[in-house]
């Protein structure tokens, strides 16, 4: 077993980090942290490149999802695409998931597919139960 090497430590600048993905198309790793903000850090070094909000109301982000287009962000809310400098492509909601609570992204087509895991609703009513979803 080979030694641990640290070439570089990652800082978020308020709450712990809890998520983390390595970008396929650039030097980046990015990662979440449980405040709602998300960073994008230079490999090898760890320096800060982009650092942003999930969403407008600051939620933690449930997953992150690089690809060759940007990142996929969910949160308990919604679905995010968002550009590699941080800017916010699209947000995807529908009430029929609740909340969202994990997903999947399959890069390997021309656009990235991302399977959603809702939590349903506690109000009991017809289709508020767990769902899962397929979305690109």
């Amino acid at each position: 077993m080979e030694d641990l090497q640290v070439i570089g430590t990652i800082q978020p600048s308020e709450a712990p980090l809890h998520l983390v993905g390595f970008d396929p198309g650039e030097e980046l790793l990015w990662s979440a942290s449980q405040a709602g903000m998300v960073y994008a850090h230079l490999m090898l070094s760890g320096a800060p490149h982009v650092a942003f909000r999930t969403d407008r109301e600051m939620s933690p982000a449930v997953a992150v999802f690089p690809h060759s287009s940007g990142l996929v962000t969910l949160t308990y809310a919604a679905a995010h695409f968002i550009s590699r400098g941080g800017v916010e492509l699209a947000e995807v909601r529908h009430e029929s998931l609740g909340v969202l609570s994990a997903g999947v992204m399959c890069a390997s087509g021309r656009t990235p597919a991302v399977a959603l895991c809702g939590a349903g609703t506690a109000d009991g009513t017809e289709g508020s139960g767990p769902s899962l979803a397929l979305m690109d």
